[in-house]
């Protein structure tokens, strides 16, 4: 298995930055013919997000990139890092979580 680890300069809160970077990211590491990318950690929110995940506005627009982000791959996996929610009843139900996409 070929991994291409990738760097980026991200904006805190600039999703349509952030997400172009991975793109970018993603496609020149794709003609390397790898078969995973990954990108670090709160890479399409930047990182720190402060109170912006406190905002469900903020965090309806990351899922919205998440979705176009996934419709990017194909047989190369993209792994990057994002807040997500969940429906969970215990505790909060915001997470920094790793994001796996992989054919769309």
């Amino acid at each position: 298995m070929k991994i291409a680890l990738c760097q980026i300069n991200t904006i805190i809160g600039e999703l349509d930055y952030n997400k172009n970077k991975i793109i970018d990211g993603y496609k020149k590491a794709k003609s390397a013919d790898v078969d995973l990318v990954i990108f670090p950690e709160l890479a399409l929110v930047g990182y720190p997000p402060r109170n912006l995940v406190e905002k469900a506005e903020f965090r309806n627009a990351v899922s919205e990139r998440i979705k176009e982000l996934a419709s990017q791959t194909g047989e190369t996996g993209l792994l990057f890092g994002a807040v997500t929610e969940d429906d969970d009843l215990v505790g909060t139900n915001i997470h920094n979580s790793a994001v796996l996409c992989y054919n769309g």
